[in-house]
């Protein structure tokens, strides 16, 4: 027989923890400089999106380079409608949402009936074609010239247009699915795409279609990129066809892989670190993508579930007084 301990934070220390946390994050806006507040929204509006990879790799088994696709389709249905038609933000946003759905469910339902490497493979072939068509249907997406002057979201007569203002927006919205993503992995659409992550084989054998389940963790993944894309549009105030190509997807992907897809704090945790990485590698200018590349395969090598797991060695980390230790336990070998 073994005995088996685990040690957790007590209820007072995370009750601490969470509120420095809420406090920094509060001052933060009010107190940082512009320029890292400016990351901060962007790091709330990518993590979105990777949030999304998340539910599609982390418990759906399925990779995709495609989300820069859907990132860019959700900026450009939002902004068109803001600027042409006069459609309020928070109109254009559902809009967006909708819109990058079934843009994933015609993608999804002829596409997933493969997977692993061919899927990689269809995916990047559908970003670069939605792309294409961003660039060259300069009736609807002004092309190269791109879309100037999005105005910024409204709250009656107050826009929101700074980075100090957005950025408590862009945090709701991230809290805000946080949350849903919480809700797909604990629902039995959750346990579902577990068990098509652990052997479609078997998922199969006990009655899940798992055709439909790829196209749903699929649609899900593509409306969380769209929800995403829509924030980055109204908070730049201008979208080129070049904001959305391989390298975004490339990106994101990073960020999922070495968060940990199946570990909602690992993913922002490491978009907050390649985001704020991504400001500087900017001075290499396309050899970032190089840098991205030996990033993602070196974690996928070396660290296949992410940073993850790691974090939840930080408890033995903190002083003894803010341990608990659960009651030992006694399992035979």
């Amino acid at each position: 027989m073994t005995k088996t301990m685990s040690i957790s934070i007590s209820k007072t220390a995370k009750i601490n923890l969470f509120a420095i946390g809420l406090l920094a994050v509060l001052l933060f806006p009010i107190l940082g400089p512009k320029y890292i507040v400016h990351i901060g929204v962007m790091v709330a509006i990518n993590g979105i999106a990777v949030l999304g990879l998340g539910i599609l790799g982390g418990y759906a088994g399925q990779t995709s380079l495609g989300q820069a696709a859907f990132y860019g389709i959700g900026a450009y249905v939002s902004a068109l409608l803001a600027i042409n038609f006069g459609v309020p933000f928070w109109i254009g946003i559902l809009a967006a949402a909708a819109v990058t759905g079934l843009a994933g469910l015609a993608v999804g339902v002829p596409t997933l009936r493969v997977s692993g490497l061919y899927l990689v493979m269809v995916t990047i072939g559908v970003c670069e074609i939605v792309s294409l068509v961003m660039m060259n249907a300069t009736e609807v997406t002004k092309g190269a010239q791109g879309v100037l002057q999005i105005p910024p979201p409204m709250i009656g007569s107050y826009a929101i247009d700074s980075p100090r203002s957005f950025f408590f927006l862009a945090l709701a919205m991230l809290v805000l699915f946080i949350w849903l993503t919480l809700r797909v992995m604990r629902s039995r659409l959750g346990w579902y795409f577990r068990a098509l992550n652990d052997s479609e084989i078997a998922a199969t054998m006990v009655g899940i279609n798992t055709v439909r389940s790829k196209v749903i963790a699929f649609v899900i993944s593509a409306i969380w990129a769209g929800i995403a894309g829509s924030l980055y549009a109204h908070y730049v105030g201008y979208i080129h066809p070049d904001n959305f190509k391989l390298d975004l997807s490339v990106m994101l992907l990073t960020m999922a892989v070495f968060g940990g897809q199946r570990s909602i704090t690992g993913m922002l945790l490491a978009t907050l670190v390649l985001t704020g990485t991504t400001e500087y590698l900017r001075n290499i200018g396309e050899y970032r993508m190089v840098a991205y590349g030996l990033f993602l395969l070196w974690g996928m090598i070396y660290m296949p579930n992410g940073i993850g797991p790691y974090l939840s060695r930080i408890p033995q980390l903190l002083p003894e007084r803010f341990r608990i230790k659960s009651a030992e336990g006694v399992t035979r070998k």
